[in-house]
């Protein structure tokens, strides 16, 4: 019976000093893993500040391109190359056109530069010049522009930047000169 309970003493201690080491063992392991989570939240947390800095910046540099875009006393505008309806007017564009903002961006573009413009879309990146032509107004005068077109991509979507640029007094003032070279040359 000694013998036996001796055993038993013996197994109870190996048992206790097995659970001790097993607490030490699970204590290290928290205390690493709650080191890793300390880690990786700081990890995190400069990532997230990186992040919010670089979202402040390209709000910054959108702002700064709108504001170029919108100031710009050359009329611009962005049609959709798929719709060919403009999704971007700046002011110049609207007071040459003589639309309101709403009105040129339910407004297809040949209904203001004829012909066709799907005729002539450029590739992404690729600009064309297409020189003089003849646009159209709201009120229906035309006005002659020297037009030229960039393929960009625009709210993800392939679309055309256009620049016009009125040429139309130019034109008036060389028909002028022209007139008065022809009447100086009649009257020598």
């Amino acid at each position: 019976v000694a013998a036996c309970a001796l055993v038993l003493l013996l197994g109870l201690t190996v048992s206790m000093l097995v659970v001790r080491a097993s607490s030490r063992s699970a204590a290290r392991a928290e205390q690493a893993l709650e080191g890793e989570v300390a880690h990786r939240t700081h990890e995190l947390a400069e990532t997230n500040q990186r992040l919010e800095a670089a979202n402040r910046e390209l709000a910054a540099s959108d702002q700064r391109h709108r504001v170029l875009f919108d100031l710009s006393p050359i009329p611009i505008g962005v049609y959709d190359g798929e719709t060919f309806r403009f999704v971007a007017a700046n002011e110049s564009a609207l007071q040459l056109y003589g639309y309101t903002r709403d009105e040129i961006l339910s407004t297809p573009v040949n209904a203001i530069a004829p012909p066709d413009p799907a005729k002539i879309l450029p590739a992404p990146g690729q600009v064309i010049h297409h020189g003089v032509a003849t646009h159209r107004r709201k009120d229906g005068s035309t006005v002659e522009v020297d037009t030229f077109a960039h393929g960009i991509t625009f709210d993800g979507r392939p679309s055309v930047l256009a620049i016009a640029v009125d040429v139309s007094d130019t034109r008036r003032l060389e028909e002028h000169l022209r007139r008065a070279q022809k009447l100086e040359a009649i009257g020598q």
